[in-house]
């Protein structure tokens, strides 16, 4: 095996083609990138011992790492011109389905697909291993030429990098953030407002006030000062935690003891104060909670708050406003071969931010504000709307910004920004939209894109092709009352995706278009109506259980009618239920619709009324939207769930007519 970026094919499972290094670090296109795959960790073992000398030196950092890394284990080699070798070990294996069919999907003649995928094992998370040169090269002034040319393989093979500092509040460390943030206010007219100082929000806290321990709860009206935000995960909720609500704000306005604050919270007023900035912002003192508060009011200007603060702090690895920011940083362990040293990190540890990264309000967050330093396990990050930058890396290598995201143009794009926000947790259901429209008028102000629910009116009939993404055996849940039409993807709580709509693209596709033969009139911005034409058939649903690996298992499917012998699963949106009393053309009809969030899902099959959208057709596919009549609105739809493999044929004889979802 040979680490080098620039071969097609290796003698493993061969070096696939990869963008990570473009989209991960600001890199020419044109530079050569890639991941090997191998299928068996121990494959690395049996090629060490034919001689390879990129596979031993695998296998010592894999020893003093993680021993027994071999067994049930499969591996992930990045490689890129002039970057670290990122090894991710990941604990499984990786299976192969040859000649793999789905119902619904039919490939072009002559085409067949593999499935591959990888099984891994929840209890393990992966383990990433970088390994460079130390920002230094291999002193070759008493080797011989031998020696000599494999050291220049090695300084080809590994990229340079520099050696994490032991504490994240040492001087080096903040003399690192301080020059991120003077470079980019210096040269990033992006990232600022075009002021000297930004506006500060309406209650920040006061570092420098005149108070035993110098804090006070303030509100400045059109103040201007440079400012810091906190972003972090909301503990538990509890009678005694500290925050700010009716009752508690007279006491913050008149002075707030150091000692009395949460440790992480303790934590960013000496880093804001090291830095010399006198006012910080953390929602949950700065925010009224509870009854009498004002969440409402502050929330939409969130995204102002955190884009306009000169720095914001991120809590990567705290789980909790009780928690800390780390003092150690990822274990530096060399050197190897000549000079070589690695670092290594769990997946859960630092490249994945920590579980800050899987908070809603983070991605927002992150999308918006100016610039933010991430104190992670493995090490700090800096991050702003133009680049970001690993302490350690090699400057040669700024990477790009999460928020350039935003900067693509793409409806695509967006759905799977989406993907990744519904994923990710927050205490609040009925937050989601609150976390997610500061981030659409962000773009909606740039491309004169309309924001429909989370959803682009530009692209809505693309984009109601999504679907829950719940683990097998759950459903997620319909958010309460009237919180969002049924149709955007809003309307749950849990994640979704995309998969259909991302499918659609590459070659494969180019050869058989997907046509939409649903059109959109018109869609409310406000009430979230929508009229659409196209073709509508009715259909019977019906739920049914039947014995999984251990309990019973829901299982929902669409038939001709009640009495019909082949029956279609169906993705529910959510738990579904029958009811009666809805009244079409003024005849009473069963329908069907969504379970309330409350009410328990019926433990007996049943079998009742709904109706097929066609969406649109492609030969692999025919995507077609579930509805049941609304009990809110009269000869109005509400969508149910989604289907991608009735045939196109059923809608052949169906007029186009007019229909209103809500």
């Amino acid at each position: 095996m040979d680490l080098n970026p620039h071969l097609g094919s290796q003698a493993t499972d061969g070096l696939t083609e990869d963008s990570w290094a473009q989209k991960e670090y600001n890199i020419p296109p044109q530079t050569a990138a890639g991941e090997i795959e191998v299928k068996e960790a121990k494959d690395i073992v049996q090629t060490a011992q034919t001689g390879c000398i990129y596979c031993t030196i695998l296998c010592i950092v894999l020893n003093q790492m993680y021993p027994g890394w071999e067994v049930e284990s499969f591996l992930r080699i990045f490689v890129a011109s002039g970057l670290p070798v990122v090894v991710r070990l990941l604990f499984g294996k990786t299976v192969t389905v040859e000649r793999y069919e789905t119902p619904g999907y039919v490939l072009p003649a002559g085409q067949i697909m593999d499935l591959s995928m990888d099984l891994t094992d929840p209890e393990k998370p992966p383990v990433e291993i970088e390994i460079y040169r130390p920002g230094f090269s291999a002193d070759r002034g008493s080797v011989s030429e031998s020696v000599a040319l494999v050291l220049d393989q090695l300084n080809d093979r590994f990229g340079p990098a520099f050696g994490r500092r032991p504490d994240a509040n040492d001087d080096v460390c903040r003399s690192f953030i301080k020059r991120q943030v003077d470079h980019c206010i210096a040269h990033h007219p992006a990232c600022s407002s075009g002021v000297t100082k930004p506006l500060l929000p309406d209650r920040v806290i006061w570092l420098k006030a005149p108070t035993q321990d110098g804090l006070q709860l303030v509100e400045q009206k059109d103040a201007r000062a440079d400012y810091v935000t906190l972003s972090y995960c909301w503990g538990p909720m509890s009678p005694n935690i500290y925050l700010t609500n009716v009752s508690t704000l007279a006491s913050r306005k008149h002075e707030m003891r150091f000692n009395d604050l949460p440790p992480l919270f303790q934590d960013v007023v000496n880093i804001a104060r090291r830095h010399g900035i006198d006012f910080l912002w953390i929602d949950r003192l700065c925010i009224i909670q509870g009854p009498g508060g004002d969440f409402e009011i502050q929330a939409p200007k969130m995204g102002e708050i955190y884009g306009s603060s000169t720095l914001t702090i991120a809590a990567a690895s705290a789980s909790s406003e009780n928690g800390s920011y780390p003092e150690a940083n990822g274990e530096i362990v060399g050197p190897l071969y000549s000079g070589l040293e690695t670092r290594w990190r769990r997946e859960n540890q630092g490249g994945d931010y920590g579980k800050v990264s899987k908070r809603a309000w983070i991605w927002q967050e992150r999308l918006l504000l100016a610039r933010t330093v991430f104190y992670t396990p493995a090490a700090l990050k800096f991050e702003c709307r133009c680049s970001s930058l690993w302490e350690g890396a090699d400057p040669a290598h700024v990477g790009h910004s999460w928020s350039m995201r935003l900067d693509d143009k793409a409806h695509l794009s967006w759905t799977k920004l989406v993907e990744d926000f519904s994923a990710r947790d927050i205490t609040y259901a009925s937050d989601r939209l609150p976390a997610i429209e500061a981030v659409m008028r962000r773009i909606a102000k740039r491309t004169n894109w309309g924001p429909v629910y989370g959803m682009w009116k530009e692209s809505l009939i693309e984009t109601l092709a999504w679907q829950p993404a719940q683990k097998q055996d759950e459903f997620a849940q319909a958010m309460p009352g009237d919180f969002a039409p049924t149709w955007s993807w809003t309307s749950i709580d849990g994640p979704i995706s995309y998969q259909t709509v991302h499918a659609q693209k590459g070659a494969l596709y180019d050869a058989d278009p997907f046509v939409y033969h649903l059109k959109l009139l018109r869609a409310d911005p406000k009430t979230g109506e929508l009229i659409v034409e196209g073709k509508l058939v009715p259909a019977a649903v019906r739920m049914r259980q039947e014995l999984g690996d251990s309990e019973q298992r829901t299982i929902y499917e669409i038939g001709n009618n009640k009495d019909s012998v082949n029956w279609v699963k169906i993705t529910a949106d959510t738990h579904l239920r029958p009811y009666l009393g809805r009244f079409l053309h003024g005849e009473t009809t069963p329908a069907t619709q969504h379970l309330p969030a409350a009410e328990a899902a019926p433990s007996h099959g049943w079998t009742s009324t709904c109706y097929c959208l066609l969406i649109g057709v492609g030969q692999s596919r025919c995507e077609v939207l579930i509805l049941g009549l609304s009990s809110r609105s009269l000869n109005s739809f509400e969508r149910l769930g989604i289907i991608g493999s009735i045939p196109a044929t059923v809608f052949d004889n169906r007029p186009v007519e007019q229909f209103v979802l809500i």
